[in-house]
């Protein structure tokens, strides 16, 4: 092939950082000389990557956080050098990734048009011609003589990404853009992409697997620094889910002794053997080592079990904290009772915080575990088992159903429907977050009985603060849905005196 039809090619490629700022000053020096610095804090963000983009071709850049997504982009657009390696590069190139850049919130969205527009490397001609286009795209006629500090996160995108898509590049850098706003911008959105990027060559980074299906030809799969695949779009798929997928039950570095960090960590189960796959109900164990400096004042550790496939904010699964009295190498296992846990992966953050709850070190999904040999009666929603019982009383209400506190550990709901095709109902139990997002935590089924009343106990042990609602869903003797009623029944809890994520889990620190 003749070079010229290669628009990008990267050849060996490196990029190391320090993990320390640079010593600038004597005192500086000598601190890390008596605290025993060993000065091997370099390491790489990416090394040996090589591949090629043809023009006209959409290449996607697929991997875990930290897998160095984010520095190929910042090489590819000059924001930062290779240490290694050569990238070349034929055309211009620009890109969808900082989007709305230099706005500023005290100023209008028309003035904002024109400095974003400039940071951009458009002339003022070239933002008045294309003013009406931007406004229009947008949707934000009504609003731009509004300072910017009145609009919405969803609205700033907006108009960044109307902005953005004004640039004539023939590269175009394209970094999660499309991920954000409601339904219909997207649609919109996605459809601007595809005849703006009609003729030009893409490099698009998401984790989308949808999005990169639609736009790319062809992907490059990164695993920690380290380019493992390249080629069909369907190939590099299945390989990142496999890497996606697979647990990693221990985490260790060297023993830094100038500063404060996690050195080591390890995923055990009941019989202290290390491990990456539990069995529901049996015990979990996380032994942690970690480094306080002096220098860490009332330091706090934060361990976090997270869902790996709820895509939210709210993927805290539980937050367990303990709070080291001493500086020193903290050796610690935190034990979790019973786990609960539907079948499926978890992944763990370990973060470490002072006392003016500024972050000191935060390592996320350090270790990951899957849980296995859970046995579901229905199709599972949630992702705990949270015990209860079920049972049938000789009575009827116009009450189709309620919810009642038994005493302080438990609560009961009781359904009596007068269909007799009603066979099960499906108590589906969720934490209210805000107005618009209610994340499924559990399910029951609770047998129905024409003519008598289904009762559902439900201990509140698992319980962390919040609010919760109830959706029931009738099924007939088939296990059809005859019904789905939402947000039915709702209760509160607030009486924990710590924070607990989703929910609170049984544990103990040693």
């Amino acid at each position: 092939m003749n070079s010229t039809d290669i628009a990008i090619e990267f050849s060996q490629v490196g990029k190391k950082y320090s993990r320390t700022a640079k010593l600038t000053r004597l005192k500086d020096v000598v601190t890390k000389v008596t605290q025993n610095y060993r000065g091997d804090n370099d390491f790489w963000a990416l090394r040996d990557i090589s591949f090629s983009v043809n023009k006209g071709e959409a290449i996607g850049i697929i991997g875990s956080n930290g897998s160095g997504k984010s520095t190929l982009l910042k090489l590819l657009s000059g924001v930062t050098v290779p240490t290694e390696g050569d990238i070349n590069i034929n055309g211009t190139i620009g890109g969808l990734i900082e989007l709305g850049a230099g706005f500023h919130p005290e100023m209008t969205g028309r003035e904002n048009v024109y400095i974003n527009g400039a940071i951009l490397g458009l002339s003022k001609q070239e933002i008045e011609d294309r003013f009406p286009q931007i406004i229009e795209f947008s949707g934000l006629a009504d609003f731009i003589d509004m300072p910017l500090k009145s609009y919405s996160s969803g609205m700033k995108v907006r108009l960044g990404f109307a902005v953005a898509i004004t640039i004539e590049t023939d590269i175009v850098l394209l970094d999660e853009v499309l991920a954000v706003g409601d339904s219909s911008f997207r649609k919109k959105a996605l459809q601007m992409m595809e005849s703006f990027l009609a003729d030009k060559t893409i490099v698009f980074v998401s984790h989308d697997i949808g999005q990169i299906k639609r736009i790319c030809d062809k992907c490059i799969v990164l695993n920690r620094g380290k380019l493992i695949f390249t080629g069909e779009t369907e190939d590099a798929i299945k390989v990142y889910q496999e890497l996606s997928n697979a647990t990693q039950s221990s985490f260790n570095t060297r023993l830094q002794n100038y500063r404060t960090h996690l050195v080591e960590g390890i995923l055990l189960n009941d019989k202290e053997e290390e491990t990456s796959i539990i069995s529901y109900g049996n015990d979990l164990s996380v032994k942690l080592k970690v480094n306080i400096h002096p220098k860490t004042k009332n330091p706090v550790i934060k361990v976090k079990i997270k869902a790996d496939e709820i895509s939210t904010f709210t993927d805290t699964i539980s937050e367990f904290v303990i709070k080291p009295e001493e500086p020193g190498v903290l050796d610690t296992i935190l034990r979790i009772k019973e786990l609960p846990l539907y079948n499926g992966k978890y992944n763990i953050d370990v973060t470490i915080l002072n006392g003016a709850n500024d972050i000191v070190e935060v390592k996320n999904d350090v270790m990951s575990f899957s849980v296995i040999n859970h046995k579901p009666d229905f199709k599972m929603r949630g992702f705990i088992e949270v015990p209860h019982s079920v049972s049938s009383i000789d009575e009827t209400s116009e009450q189709i159903w309620s919810l009642n506190d038994v005493n302080e550990d438990e609560m009961e709901v009781k359904l009596c429907f007068p269909n007799e095709e009603v066979k099960y109902g499906i108590v589906t139990f969720h934490k209210i977050i805000n107005k618009s997002l209610h994340v499924p935590i559990t399910h029951f089924t609770v047998p129905i009985d024409y003519g008598k009343t289904g009762v559902l106990t439900i201990r509140k042990s698992f319980l962390g603060n919040g609010n919760y609602t109830f959706d029931i869903i009738t099924l007939n003797k088939d296990k059809r849905t005859i019904k789905k009623e939402q947000n039915v029944l709702q209760c509160s809890i607030n009486d924990r005196k710590e924070k607990t994520g989703l929910v609170f889990l049984k544990h103990s620190w040693d």
